[in-house]
């Protein structure tokens, strides 16, 4: 992915939703998912 946009202004006003995770937190989760799936990768080729 080259660029990833959200606004989550409607789901808070509609729904009353508020987000569990910050900004960080989910940076770190796409951080470890990214490791993972390279480590999988690497496994498979070798």
């Amino acid at each position: 992915m080259d660029l990833l946009l959200g606004d989550p202004t409607k789901a808070k006003e509609r729904l009353n939703w508020t987000p569990k995770t910050d900004f960080e937190g989910l940076v770190n989760m796409m951080v470890d998912t990214d490791l993972r799936e390279a480590e999988r990768e690497k496994r498979a080729d070798g």
